[in-house]
């Protein structure tokens, strides 16, 4: 209860001070201090949103510049790494391609070393089939088997 009692005692005060501002200007001394007082209470109204707009506008603006001048140290930033990368790239793609290279020029070296090899076989083969022919022919079977039927 104490309080609507201490708004009760501020209703009150306020009543006393309309009565003696009635007995000192009469009734439109009255009129013209509420309708001060109301215009009062409006213009800081007024005054407090337009100071928090004014403060929100400079605000913003500050961090619009702040977040510009971020975005720049980034964007240097990153452009600065951009060239560190490409030249780790072309290291890397250089000693790739050093590598890929010998891999290439050692399968290039077994492939002509199978090829060899089985050129060897085939000469080898032809050879002993020829020996064995040539010994059944002179062993002298009745089927002769001609080696020059190429």
């Amino acid at each position: 209860m104490s309080f609507f009692q201490s708004n009760v005692d501020e209703i009150d005060k306020v009543y006393d001070k309309l009565e003696a501002i009635e007995k000192t200007f009469g009734f439109y001394g009255v009129v013209i201090t509420i309708v001060m007082g109301f215009l009062t209470i409006l213009a800081a109204i007024y005054v407090k949103n337009f100071i928090k707009n004014y403060t929100k506008s400079i605000f913003n603006q500050s961090l619009a510049k702040t977040q510009a001048n971020l975005l720049d140290k980034i964007g240097k930033k990153l452009i600065s790494q951009k060239g560190e990368i490409e030249k780790e790239i072309t290291g890397l793609k250089g000693e790739i391609d050093k590598e890929v290279s010998q891999i290439q020029s050692n399968l290039n070296l077994i492939f002509n070393q199978r090829n060899n090899f089985l050129n060897l076989k085939r000469e080898a083969l032809i050879d002993f089939y020829t020996k064995v022919l040539r010994w059944f022919n002179k062993s002298g079977h009745k089927n002769n088997i001609n080696l020059n039927s190429d």
